[in-house]
């Protein structure tokens, strides 16, 4: 090829080039945006499980607590103590207390560890769509330097 064809193509080749430039780097923050999407969705199928759980630890922690009151009562009734009055019923009340709070607590653990997913899985979209922004911004970059040096 003659020089005089290099010199006068030269431009092209550079416009060419700042194009290809920038469609890379729109698809690559695209592409990071969607890599972010599907992290997010799994850590919110993460927090999803972990209420789940939650709940199954919930309602474990119930039938273990009524099993624990039923042979507390048959003790009791066992020693011939009245269940529904004195300290028969203060300590059957308390263990009826400790149960639910920790039922309770159960579920405020679960719903402790899914919000840190939750907030784990915002995290990436907000990420992705910054990604996203930053490609278009280097695709602009891209072209505008190519532009101004045929200025």
């Amino acid at each position: 090829m003659s020089p005089t064809f290099m010199a006068a193509a030269a431009p092209y080749f550079a416009a060419g080039s700042a194009a290809i430039g920038a469609i890379g780097a729109i698809n690559q923050g695209k592409a990071s945006n969607q890599a972010a999407k599907a992290q997010a969705a799994h850590y919110k199928a993460q927090a999803e499980r972990e209420r789940q759980l939650g709940m199954v630890n919930q309602q474990r922690l119930s039938k273990e607590n009524e099993a624990l009151a039923g042979r507390q009562r048959a003790l009791l009734a066992g020693q011939g103590r009245d269940l529904s009055s004195g300290s028969a019923l203060l300590v059957q009340s308390d263990l009826a207390e400790e149960g639910a709070y920790n039922e309770q607590l159960a579920l405020a653990n679960a719903e402790d560890a899914a919000y840190g997913k939750d907030a784990q899985a915002a995290l990436e979209l907000a990420e992705g769509r910054a990604a996203k922004r930053a490609g278009y911004f280097k695709a602009g970059t891209t072209l505008l330097t190519a532009g101004s040096k045929f200025t």
